[in-house]
């Protein structure tokens, strides 16, 4: 009976045992090497320890200061050392729920760590009384809120080379200068952003005929310092102004500097193209758009069949050619003035079923001379599926267009583009496995050649790889490939139809290495 007693009296100790009270002394570390690159500030940033005691039944006293602070030796570390004592409801092992809480919460992304799992906090499990151990370091699941970035930017705008009197000048008694924008531009760049302060633009006293103003850009929070928005100038009044004097072109990009920073821009030549007097006389205008076979559709990057092309639709800022009127639909050839461009060997079409889309358009002579700015879009059975906003408006974006000049000399203008959005390479292929140990460029076979041909080249590593086609002249008249490739051994196919017969140069560019040969094309 004494032994049963003695045995009992042991079970009850070693139960109480593992039920008793403990005392952990737990430092908490929170790395914030990422949070401190996005923004975060001692000074008015804090991290701090919530929860512990969160769960129902859970006994906990905790006690220390709960917010975090920088370690001494390691200043992308914060840190703090609580004690927690747990009752006889909790046992060694047991986990007890925290979370990192950020303050004040408009600074972080989120305020409130979410969790890890399906367990909404991390764990912290209770060790033996008296134990002393580190909890972390762990890199908070958050972000900072960046409060956004402004910078007090000179813009300076050249006009040296447009400056004068009268018609087809910068005519400072008429005429002016501003900076305008700022857009992100279909994601070309990160951020939309706005401006404060006056952005016409004044001489300054540097050499040559030189505007500038000064105004403060703010991106908007989450962006910071690297952050892209784009600009443009545009000259006034409009109707002296080819594209009612907008640059011609994409936008161009800023980089922001560091928040409250100063900036003052290089002078650069505003790409804008001032009108002339009327014409005086008729000007035909021959039109010609090829359509590669990777063209692309601006609007989901998607390929476009080009064999499927009924037209393309040619609209510019003349009235010759529509003045901008319509909504890029089908219709605007029959209703406002822009022109359709087939490829049916009529009306200034060269050559049918050469996917270059052609039309003579004649401008009256009443029409005014100078800028031109022009763009094509293409009317297939999917264009119209792909977008249901100006549909056919899917070659380039907006203000990224074409230009010429219309002297008033003139009396035929011939005009040769090419689709502008391409994708990756068609008829380009990889030969085989092997990494070549050099770059190479083979002679192209056959050769010569009608009216398609081979080019083989080798890749000894990762590279951005272009290979391109030259005329006798030095003009580019093909793009075969323009691409990051792995190394290997790569064939290209080049489809000539469209060219003339002659002698054409092709020329590799990969690394720091370029290689050109000589090819001939006989029709």
């Amino acid at each position: 009976m004494k032994k049963l007693t003695l045995l009992f009296a042991a079970f009850i100790l070693v139960a109480s045992g593992l039920n008793a009270q403990q005392t952990n002394t737990v430092t908490f570390i929170a790395d914030l090497t990422d949070m401190i690159s996005q923004g975060f500030d001692s000074a008015t940033d804090t991290l701090e320890i919530r929860g512990l005691d969160w769960d129902d039944g859970a006994d906990v006293t905790v006690t220390g200061d709960r917010f975090l602070t920088v370690d001494p030796g390691n200043s992308n570390l914060y840190q703090t050392t609580l004690t927690i004592v747990t009752t006889a409801n909790i046992a060694v092992g047991d986990s007890l729920r925290w979370k990192f809480h950020g303050y004040p919460e408009n600074r972080f992304d989120p305020a409130w760590e979410p969790g890890v799992g399906s367990y909404d906090g991390r764990p912290m499990y209770v060790q033996a009384d008296g134990a002393t151990f580190d909890e972390g370091p762990h890199v908070p699941m958050m972000q900072m809120l960046v409060a956004g970035v402004s910078n007090e930017v000179t813009f300076k705008a050249d006009l040296t080379d447009l400056f004068g009197t009268g018609v087809g000048y910068f005519d400072p008694d008429i005429d002016g200068i501003e900076v305008r924008g700022f857009w992100a531009d279909d994601g070309n760049f990160d951020t939309d952003a706005t401006f404060t302060g006056i952005n016409q633009m004044v001489r300054n006293l540097d050499p040559g005929i030189v505007y500038q103003t000064t105004i403060t850009v703010t991106a908007p929070a989450p962006h910071g310092a690297g952050a892209t928005t784009g600009y443009k100038f545009k000259t006034f009044p409009d109707d002296r102004w080819a594209d009612g004097g907008w640059e011609i072109g994409s936008p161009v990009g800023y980089t922001f500097v560091a928040n409250g920073a100063s900036n003052v821009l290089d002078a650069r030549v505003p790409n804008v193209v001032p009108k002339q007097g009327p014409l005086g006389q008729p000007v035909d205008v021959l039109f010609q758009c090829y359509v590669p076979d990777n063209a692309l559709n601006r609007y989901d990057s998607s390929l476009i069949p080009r064999e499927e092309i009924t037209f393309l639709i040619l609209k510019g800022d003349n009235p010759g050619i529509g003045a901008w009127g319509g909504d890029w639909v089908a219709s605007d050839t029959l209703l406002h003035g822009a022109i359709a461009c087939y490829d049916d060997g009529q009306n200034g079409d060269l050559v049918a079923g050469d996917y270059i889309f052609s039309r003579t358009v004649t401008f009256a002579d009443s029409i005014t001379a100078g800028g031109v700015i022009y763009k094509f879009g293409a009317e297939y059975p999917a264009a119209s599926t792909i977008s249901g906003s100006a549909p056919l408006d899917n070659a380039k974006g907006s203000g990224q267009n074409f230009t010429f000049f219309l002297e008033a000399s003139d009396t035929t203008v011939v005009l040769s583009d090419e689709w502008p959005l391409t994708g990756d390479p068609v008829g380009v292929e990889e030969i085989d496995g092997q990494i070549p140990s050099d770059y190479t460029l083979a002679q192209n076979f056959p050769n010569p050649f009608n009216p398609s041909t081979k080019i083989r080249y080798t890749v000894p590593e990762q590279a951005n790889v272009s290979l391109k086609i030259y005329d006798v002249l030095g003009k580019e008249v093909a793009e075969l490939v323009n691409v990051e490739q792995t190394a290997g051994t790569y064939e290209a196919s080049f489809d000539a139809s469209r060219l003339s017969s002659g002698i054409y140069f092709y020329q590799l560019s990969a690394g720091n290495v370029t290689i050109s040969k000589k090819m001939m094309l006989l029709k």
